[in-house]
């Protein structure tokens, strides 16, 4: 972990400042050493390489029987460079922390075989203990609100846009302003509503763009995403591919031609599929930060659904408290990896017993801890859902269910429920359940 926060601070010295990293955070002497360098060189203003920063030291020294200082050095810009991530400085501070905590109980330990009385142990490790706690704390993280805004001030000045990933919809874009890393976005349904259908092909529409896309599917296997997905991309208008035709293998010569196009296209796109089931907040931290190693740049993580996300013990058989614990990890892992999460969730059956069938933010699922975590909820709502399960026995009434079902057939409503970064709305999109399309209506 040295070595990685290491490297990263020599690459880019700005997370020194970010990361509030002091060199009594690194145990290896070497490494807290060649941090002080970089620092003082970033204080002063003045860059430093890799390279230059090896002429600080004799690069032959041995650091023990298989690297020298040199050797060190450059491991730790490799590693920096590879599996750095924003929340690295954090863990690194812990880890200083809980070194600092061991000293502690060492000192207690040594004062009780000396018979010193409690008093006095307490005296003598009370400082040590403020210091940790002041070090290691939430305070660490806090910055002046003056400081933010000159910040964004400057950024004015330069004409500095803030970085946004694409929503997959240039109309949800336009709503949303794009997404922010960091962020929990929940896309909520009703069974059979379309959650999936939204998340899985606005994915794809995002992979596309060039961001890297990550999809936890707790429900189903690659292989039927994988139908899906070329079901997709193989989409047009006037000659649709439904994916149960591909899995079953209903295709003419020309439907298979269009389905090997949209398997090179799949091939080549930054999207990865992880299907294990019943994974926990911890299993999914673990395979995001393995993906970031290999991908050049991981921005979205869709999760499906998060009903599916092994709770711990804590609250065990205590549903609301359970789905605070997962929200609560999804949006710390959302900080911590600097990526947008985007988790599925099933709505309850509120809806079902009203007129009015379109989803509120009372119809989540224990909403209160996934309103309170979420920056975002989006609802997915079609009316064909609910015309399609009835029937009219009167004979005009049927004719304008099915004039009406005719008409809703390929829509699908976004109804944006929380929206932290501006106004609430609804977002009219076309849809293609068979093939598992979401799309841009034509205007």
């Amino acid at each position: 972990m040295e070595l990685i926060a290491l490297g990263a601070m020599i690459l880019e010295p700005k997370w020194i400042d970010r990361w509030q990293i002091k060199p009594t955070d690194f145990d290896d002497a070497l490494n807290r050493a060649a941090f002080e360098i970089v620092a003082e060189h970033h204080a002063s203003g003045t860059a430093i390489t890799p390279r230059v920063l090896e002429t600080f030291f004799d690069g032959d020294e041995p650091v023990d029987d298989e690297r020298t200082v040199r050797d060190q050095i450059r491991i730790a810009v490799t590693l920096g460079n590879r599996e750095a991530t924003p929340g690295i400085g954090e863990r690194l501070r812990e880890q200083a922390a809980r070194r600092a905590m061991d000293a502690v109980a060492d000192q207690l330990r040594r004062g009780t075989v000396a018979g010193e009385s409690p008093e006095s142990l307490m005296m003598g490790v009370h400082n040590d203990l403020e210091a940790i706690v002041e070090r290691a704390g939430p305070d660490r993280h806090a910055q002046q609100i003056g400081s933010v805004g000159a910040e964004i001030y400057e950024d004015l000045r330069h004409g500095v846009v803030p970085e946004t990933i694409w929503t997959g919809s240039h109309a949800l874009n336009s709503r949303l302003g794009g997404y922010e890393r960091g962020e929990l976005i929940i896309m909520a349904g009703r069974p059979s509503m379309g959650k999936s259908m939204v998340s899985q092909s606005l994915g794809l529409q995002i992979a596309r763009k060039g961001h890297g896309v990550m999809m936890f599917s707790l429900e189903m296997r690659a292989k039927e995403l994988g139908y899906r997905a070329l079901s997709d991309l193989s989409w047009h208008f006037d000659g649709p591919i439904p994916y149960r035709d591909i899995r079953a293998r209903n295709l003419n010569a020309n439907q298979i031609d269009r389905i090997g196009e949209a398997a090179a296209i799949y091939r080549e796109l930054p999207y990865v599929v992880d299907d294990r089931a019943g994974l926990n907040i911890q299993e999914i931290h673990a395979g995001i930060i393995q993906q970031q190693k290999r991908m050049k740049s991981l921005d979205v993580v869709i999760v499906d659904h998060i009903g599916h996300i092994k709770p711990s013990d804590r609250y065990r058989g205590q549903k609301t408290q359970e789905v605070g614990e997962v929200t609560a990890g999804l949006l710390k892992l959302a900080k911590d990896l600097d990526v947008v999460v985007i988790g599925v969730c099933q709505l309850n059956r509120g809806p079902e017993g009203r007129d009015e069938k379109r989803p509120t933010m009372a119809d989540l699922r224990n909403s209160g801890d996934i309103e309170q975590d979420a920056n975002t909820v989006c609802f997915v709502y079609r009316d064909a859902y609910y015309l399609e399960r009835q029937s009219c026995k009167d004979q005009q009434k049927e004719t304008e269910r099915l004039t009406m079902l005719e008409a809703t057939r390929n829509q699908v409503e976004i109804l944006i429920g929380k929206n932290r970064n501006g106004p609430t709305d609804t977002v009219h999109l076309y849809c293609d359940p068979a093939c598992n399309v979401v799309r841009d209506l034509a205007k």
